[in-house]
């Protein structure tokens, strides 16, 4: 896929979510203003304000058929659960980790929970385990290599 189509489709996602209301608070959705307009912050230095507006459109275009999305295999392990968890996921390429978990939670056998923040969902449990002070998870690329996004 490629870049183009994916902030295409990134950007139509966000605006989705921002018309369902996901976010509450005024200050993470201005973060997202500048992309939502293909904008960076260093383009908002100094702003051309002689420049005509330009109003957000929902975009609903898909992907041709040249560009379909491929699958990828996504292993996720709880191993601070008797029995350990492990399963191999296939999602989209490009899917959240919430996509994630809940296609997990779709096969069987795997469960979380969440809970709405103004930064969006927050995971609170994991196969029964709540986040505390001697809990938490680390998220990994591959053995050994944290994820950095």
């Amino acid at each position: 896929m490629g870049l183009g189509i994916a902030c295409l489709k990134a950007r139509t996602a966000l605006l989705a979510i921002l018309k369902d209301g996901a976010f509450q608070n005024a200050l993470m959705i201005s973060q997202l203003l500048p992309v939502l307009n293909h904008k960076t912050y260093m383009d908002l230095i100094f702003p051309d304000c002689q420049a005509p507006r330009v109003m957000l459109a929902s975009t609903l275009e898909n992907p041709s058929p040249a560009h379909v999305s491929e699958m990828i295999s996504v292993t996720l392990k709880v191993s601070s659960v008797l029995p350990p968890y492990q399963q191999a996921i296939s999602v989209l390429a490009g899917s959240s980790l919430k996509d994630v978990l809940e296609k997990a939670h779709e096969l069987g056998g795997f469960t979380y929970g969440t809970q709405a923040s103004l930064s969006g969902p927050y995971l609170t449990t994991v196969m029964g385990k709540a986040v505390g002070d001697r809990e938490f998870w680390q998220l990994l690329r591959a053995p050994d290599t944290p994820l950095q996004q």
